[in-house]
């Protein structure tokens, strides 16, 4: 009977003894859950904490939308944007344009008033008259349509007609009232070969012409005699210079450098067979003071065609 009391008792012992462990290990994993959920709160609270601030601070900045001030202007103008565009757009073309004068080497005839409009409409301020047609041109250098300025073209395109001749063209020219009288020096070789001849006459022309004389240059290739030309005329009383390359083709883009380089007092013009808005941005980056063209009409295309103006 003492064996089997014993016995009970170590039982009872065993089951009591199970019963705390099992009581420990629920009370633990009690614990464990109850620091999980207070991390967690904490967590929580922190992270509200943050972000309250910049829900604040967001909310006492909150502004209006964006909104492109094109389409205000375009309403209170009463236009569209598109429309707005498009006048923005022409009017950087014409700013461009006015860099650049028509010099057409093979018209036979006066322009008509429409081929004049035309010009006038994309920006283009002054058309110079070749010899084909300028002795039948006297007055018509006041006024023309658009507001487009005649220029005259003296002795085109070899600059060798007798000083006499030059004298008389250039009485005629400033009478007609046109705006600019460009004329034309012989070959680079003869410049350098009479500079003191030629000097001397053109300080006469230039008394008559006063500061409506330019002239026209037309290069060879050769560097040496271009420099030696450009120190000559730096010594007279002109306001400007037309370029032109050799065989009357467009001029070289190095020699509007020289010429920048050696006439620290007078414009540099240059004319161009250029028949792209890049091409004559070309000698515009150069610092070229304006351009001529055949045709400045395919110029005024062509950057419509780049800035995809709609015709109105």
């Amino acid at each position: 009977m003492v064996a089997v009391k014993e016995k009970d008792e170590k039982l009872v012992k065993e089951e009591t003894e199970k019963k705390e462990e099992l009581n420990k290990e629920q009370k633990e994993e009690v614990k464990g859950e109850q620091e999980n959920t207070d991390k967690q709160e904490k967590t929580e609270k922190k992270e509200e904490k943050e972000v309250a601030p910049v829900l604040e601070k967001e909310k006492g900045d909150e502004k209006e939308p964006i909104v492109d001030t094109r389409f205000k202007l375009a309403g209170v103008l009463g236009k569209t944007e598109s429309g707005l565009m498009n006048e923005f757009y022409d009017f950087q073309i014409k700013e461009f344009m006015t860099k650049v004068g028509a010099f057409n080497l093979d018209v036979s005839e006066f322009p008509t008033v429409d081929a004049l409009n035309e010009l006038a409409k994309i920006g283009v301020l002054e058309y110079c008259l070749t010899p084909f047609f300028y002795s039948s041109a006297k007055g018509l250098g006041k006024k023309s349509a658009g507001g487009i300025k005649y220029s005259a073209i003296l002795d085109f395109p070899k600059g060798e007609s007798s000083f006499v001749a030059q004298v008389k063209d250039a009485k005629f020219a400033v009478k007609s009232g046109v705006e600019k009288v460009y004329l034309t020096l012989p070959s680079l070789s003869l410049i350098v070969k009479n500079a003191g001849k030629i000097k001397a006459q053109l300080i006469k022309i230039s008394r008559i012409c006063k500061s409506k004389l330019g002239l026209v240059l037309i290069s060879d290739g050769d560097e040496n005699n271009l420099k030696k030309a450009l120190k000559m005329i730096e010594s007279i009383k002109v306001e400007r210079i037309m370029l032109f390359g050799k065989d009357q083709k467009g001029a070289d883009k190095r020699d509007l450098t020289l010429a920048k380089q050696v006439l620290s007092n007078k414009k540099v013009f240059v004319y161009t067979d250029q028949e792209t808005a890049d091409g004559v941005a070309e000698f515009i980056a150069l610092k070229a003071d304006g351009i001529y063209l055949k045709n400045p009409l395919l110029i005024g295309k062509d950057l419509k065609e780049k800035f995809a103006i709609n015709d109105k």
